[in-house]
């Protein structure tokens, strides 16, 4: 769980920041 998390996290901030 805490895995997809970090990664979701991670996918947000290169969507928000492209």
């Amino acid at each position: 769980m805490g895995t997809w998390i970090l990664f979701a996290s991670l996918l947000g901030a290169a969507f928000a920041m492209p």
